[in-house]
């Protein structure tokens, strides 16, 4: 859509619908799995995951994939006490409030009463866990209830129903 905020918010406007100019997305994989990724593949990684996820949104939402733009970003994560700073890459996409169809652009619209708040999130994990797989990564260790090893007469109710 462009390479600058000029141009980008010109072409926004020009595609814009009845009632939206733009959307805006932050595609933000969790920093302690990206941190799994080797440094030098990372920026790549989240490039082609922000580009995955914009095209397969708007494929599940039924409509052509829109003219968008994305920066990449890097943050610091805020650390809880004993643990350590972290680099936070996510990307800033930015999406006119139409798509392209055969006839003509198509208004779109994102309301998460209508799920599409969970599309978008459930698109961008299975992406990012397909992309860490295809890596070989072991992550998801880390994203796994631990196992409590009990006797069968050995239960407490406490555990199934919160006070």
């Amino acid at each position: 859509m462009g390479v600058s905020h000029g141009e980008i918010y010109q072409n926004c406007d020009t595609l814009s619908s009845k009632h939206v100019l733009a959307w805006t997305w932050v595609i933000s994989p969790a920093p302690d799995l990206l941190a799994l990724v080797p440094e030098a593949q990372r920026r790549e990684l989240l490039y082609d995951l922000t580009e995955r996820v914009v095209e397969d949104y708007y494929t599940e939402r039924g409509f052509d994939t829109p003219e968008y733009s994305y920066v990449l970003h890097s943050a610091r994560t805020k650390p809880k006490e004993g643990e350590t700073e972290q680099e936070h890459l996510h990307t800033h996409v930015v999406l006119p409030g139409t798509a392209p169809s055969t006839a003509d652009r198509l208004p779109v619209y994102n309301n998460a009463t209508k799920g599409h708040d969970r599309l978008f999130r459930e698109i961008a994990s299975q992406h990012f866990a397909d992309m860490l797989d295809e890596r070989g990564i072991d992550w998801r260790p880390l994203r796994e209830e631990p196992e409590v090893q009990r006797d069968s007469d050995d239960i407490d109710l406490d555990d199934f129903f919160s006070r």
